[in-house]
């Protein structure tokens, strides 16, 4: 889904349209269905919430780990109770709707992380840049700990990145107005599976580094 900064206060992610089905009783003959509209906001403050248009007064979920302004946010394409986040805290953290801590974090240096990018190919791989100027890639049912692939892009600070529907490519943008594109090899080309194997794989890696990280926590 796409997201959308809030003239750096918050940034604001679409989760999805839910029709929502509104019986008026057991005996009611016409079903009238309502459309919500859902979204996460990331705060300068490290916090993200959970929202709809249809309850303007409140958060529906709040969600607690990073301690830096939070500068992308982005839900899964293959599972939509999960969505990742980048911050300025150092770190990327995986989420899942209705629990307020992280399933898993990730970091590989001590940059700010300004976008973070679900691959649209390969529902394990996710993509990020940093204020260092340096692209990396993750593949958490490889690794939590490295990305797959790291690669310093120039002296300027990376400020985004976009992988394409369609074929095996990345594009990263700088602050200098400069756009790179790379071709990902190994990564999302040989990965065009149905989206219920894709599913499988993802719950599989997520199921295997989230008991993980609990036993090495115990």
């Amino acid at each position: 889904m796409q997201a959308h900064r809030c003239h750096g206060h918050c940034l604001v992610a679409l989760l999805h349209l839910i029709n929502a089905n509104c019986w008026g009783g057991p005996n009611a003959s016409k079903r009238n269905t309502a459309t919500l509209l859902l979204l996460a906001s990331g705060t300068e403050d490290g916090h993200i919430h959970k929202c709809s248009t249809s309850y303007s007064e409140q958060y529906l979920e709040s969600y607690s780990g990073h301690i830096g302004p939070v500068y992308g946010l982005q839900w899964s394409p293959f599972n939509p109770k999960l969505f990742i986040s980048c911050s300025g805290d150092w770190t990327i953290r995986l989420w899942q709707e209705g629990r307020q801590q992280q399933l898993l974090s990730f970091q590989s240096s001590n940059e700010e992380v300004l976008d973070v990018q679900w691959c649209p190919n390969n529902s394990t791989v996710f993509g990020a840049v940093t204020a260092g100027g340096r692209l990396e890639l993750w593949d958490f049912a490889v690794s939590t700990l490295q990305p797959v692939v790291q690669h310093a892009l120039t002296k300027t600070s990376m400020t985004g990145l976009l992988f394409a529907k369609d074929a095996p490519v990345v594009i990263a943008a700088n602050d200098a107005g400069g756009l790179q594109v790379f071709r990902l090899v190994n990564i999302a080309a040989d990965r065009f599976e149905p989206a219920e194997l894709q599913l499988i794989r993802l719950e599989e890696a997520l199921r295997a580094n989230v008991m993980g990280a609990l036993s090495g926590a115990g």
